[in-house]
């Protein structure tokens, strides 16, 4: 009898294998999306013929070749993938233009659900890699909203409160460390270019209508404004969302928001005829590549039927993304509707996002989240998709 008491029951034994399995199957899959990667080549340089040094060429002689032989450089930028900071793969940037022709914007990126400042580096990259081709020029003190892991850490606390189970989130409380973020990002840049400056709020994933909640006034304490955020509301030009679920139907059987998105919808100065008349260009953008498929076979179709199930039901041949369906990501006129389907480089679908989030990670709370590899997953921020909506940018 006493030595019974040690062992383990059928029902504990059990238990543990099961963990055991699950853990394995985690594992596997997290070493198998590793390996898949993309490493930087290891470049060996060959001595020249006649012994003698070659020197690279300076800066400032590639911004004069570049001036030079514009078509020739462009052709070199164009043949070099942009890969995230994490690579450490060098890439040749494009020089920044002074120009006095076109108007200087700053862009404000706010990024998506679990996400960090550090994952938006490579759509930073990649506007600047196409400067030229954009009706504005993008000021150098673009950025995303400063949010950590640790802020995420702060809105999940509201994922056991009584409001949440009642679908009656507040959007003050619940999104306050959202909203100081974007304050600061706001804050840097206009610390930076002055009160004149104009502001493109890019908004990816929930980080759209929580720009919108913020410019509609709804961070704002007691009805009193913020001095940054009547500027911002003085001098945004314009308002991009990426993938943004932007709609709450009543009959979706799961509000994933818990009455976020009602309450901003139901905000008369969250509405796209409040921003449009404050002189606000509204585009939302989404990619449809992406069909749910409930018997198939092909995982991506059936990961996205579970994905859109909370909003639009668990039906099949729906397109979106992989995480929100087409129909949701899109905002009433005035707002213009960008419907995307490929990259335009690897002619592969657009995904939802570039990174899966490491929530986990809050020894480094502001690191970079694992970046799927660009070639194989290309995504909102990628070389072949900016183009198709940063002329947006207004």
């Amino acid at each position: 009898t006493a030595i019974a008491k040690f062992i383990p029951s059928r029902r504990r034994i059990s238990n543990i294998m099961l963990r055991f399995v699950l853990l394995s199957v985690l594992l596997s899959q997290t070493v198998s999306l590793v390996n898949r990667l993309p490493v930087a080549p290891r470049v060996q340089f060959q001595p020249s013929p006649l012994s003698t040094p070659v020197t690279a060429p300076s800066r400032s002689a590639l911004a004069a070749a570049t001036v030079g032989d514009a078509a020739t450089y462009r052709a070199f930028v164009d043949s070099v993938d942009v890969a995230p900071k994490s690579f450490a793969v060098p890439r040749p940037r494009a020089p920044t233009y002074k120009s006095t022709s076109r108007k200087r914007v700053a862009v404000l990126v706010c990024p998506a659900q679990l996400c960090v400042e550090s994952d938006y580096k490579m759509l930073f990259d990649n506007l600047s890699l196409h400067s030229d081709d954009l009706n504005v020029e993008i000021a150098d003190s673009s950025g995303a909203a400063p949010i950590c892991r640790k802020s995420w850490m702060g809105v999940a606390k509201n994922l056991h409160t009584k409001e949440f189970f009642q679908g009656n989130l507040s959007v003050q409380t619940t999104l306050k460390q959202y909203f100081q973020a974007i304050e600061t990002g706001l804050a840097r840049i206009f610390d930076a270019e002055g009160p004149d400056c104009n502001i493109c709020i890019v908004g990816h994933s929930i980080g759209g209508w929580v720009a919108r909640a913020y410019l509609g006034g709804l961070g704002q304490q007691m009805g009193h404004s913020s001095e940054i955020h009547r500027l911002a509301l003085q001098r945004c030009s314009s308002y991009i969302t990426l993938g943004t679920p932007h709609v709450a139907p009543e009959d979706a059987p799961i509000d994933q928001t818990r009455g976020l998105i009602k309450t901003i919808d139901e905000t008369p100065s969250c509405s796209p005829e409040f921003l449009a008349s404050h002189g606000i260009d509204i585009t939302c953008v989404c990619s449809r590549a992406i069909t749910s498929e409930v018997t198939s076979k092909g995982v991506e179709g059936v990961l996205a039927a579970h994905s859109y199930m909370p909003m639009t039901g668990f039906r099949e041949d729906v397109e979106g993304d992989g995480i929100v369906p087409l129909e949701m990501a899109f905002l009433d006129k005035p707002a213009k509707q960008v419907v995307l389907d490929k990259c335009s480089l690897t002619g592969k679908g657009i995904r939802h996002s570039h990174v899966v989030p490491t929530p986990w990670n809050l020894w480094d709370p502001k690191a970079s989240s694992m970046h799927l590899p660009p070639h194989d997953y290309p995504s909102y921020v990628s070389r072949g998709v900016v183009t198709q909506w940063a002329h947006h940018i207004r």
